[in-house]
């Protein structure tokens, strides 16, 4: 038997690997590429190129993918809230720009989307 759940932006039944169905799947992709160029290309956010060449690096990807796969690409604040939501993003507990020597320990790792982001980056500034 196959464990199933619903989507999460459109109610589908999808199976407990999926984060979307393929359909909201397509739309997420899309949208995640559409925020990474408007990111990649504000000059307020422009990335210098040691940390643009980190975040597209082979080591940088693997250890991301090991951070999903442990955490099963779920939010990890809204798990402790006791809510079940996909994950947008891995983050880094202590910011590299603080701490270089951690951008690869999966212990500085968590998932999170993009409402825990943002809330954990206003608590960081504030």
């Amino acid at each position: 038997m196959v464990l199933r759940k619903t989507c999460p932006r459109c109610g589908a039944i999808i199976e407990m690997a999926q984060t979307y169905c393929e359909q909201c799947q397509q739309e997420a992709d899309k949208q995640k590429q559409e925020r990474q160029i408007r990111y990649d290309t504000e000059i307020r956010y422009k990335r210098d190129k040691k940390y643009h060449d980190f975040y597209n690096s082979l080591e940088w990807e693997k250890v991301r993918q090991a951070a999903v796969a442990r955490d099963h690409a779920l939010c990890q604040d809204c798990l402790k809230q006791h809510r079940i939501k996909p994950y947008d993003t891995v983050h880094h507990i202590e910011p590299i720009k603080d701490n270089w020597g951690k951008r690869l320990d999966l212990n500085n790792l968590i998932c999170l989307c993009e409402s825990c982001h943002q809330e954990r980056h206003k608590q960081l500034k504030g």
